[in-house]
């Protein structure tokens, strides 16, 4: 999958401007629970704010629309969601953190 092939869903306003030092990179599946955890997860850790970048299937499965709402709640978090068919190295191209973990928040099956 090329870096062309994900799709803008949303982002909260400091993405924009804040430069972080890490990035996380997860992607989320279609369920809501386990996408919110692994977002809430990441946001709770020490240190120094990172950013996060989200890769949802579609813009209209459970697991976008609930990140979409939790991020309305959290608008200090520096957070992009992506659609796409799936793939942590492209998502990760999108990083502007010098260091990026990919963290796979699938639900386990």
């Amino acid at each position: 999958m090329t870096e062309a092939e994900l799709r803008f869903v949303a982002a909260t306003p400091v993405w924009w401007q804040t430069r972080a030092q890490v990035a996380f990179c997860l992607e989320l599946g279609e369920e809501a629970e386990p996408a919110v955890g692994a977002l809430a997860e990441v946001a709770a850790l020490d240190g120094p704010l990172p950013e996060v970048l989200m890769l949802v299937p579609s813009a209209g499965s459970p697991s976008a629309g609930a990140v979409q709402d939790w991020l309305l709640d959290h608008l200090w978090l520096p957070a992009l969601l992506l659609e796409g068919p799936g793939g942590l190295e492209a998502l990760s191209s999108r990083a502007r953190a010098p260091e990026v973990r990919a963290i796979p928040a699938l639900p386990a099956r």
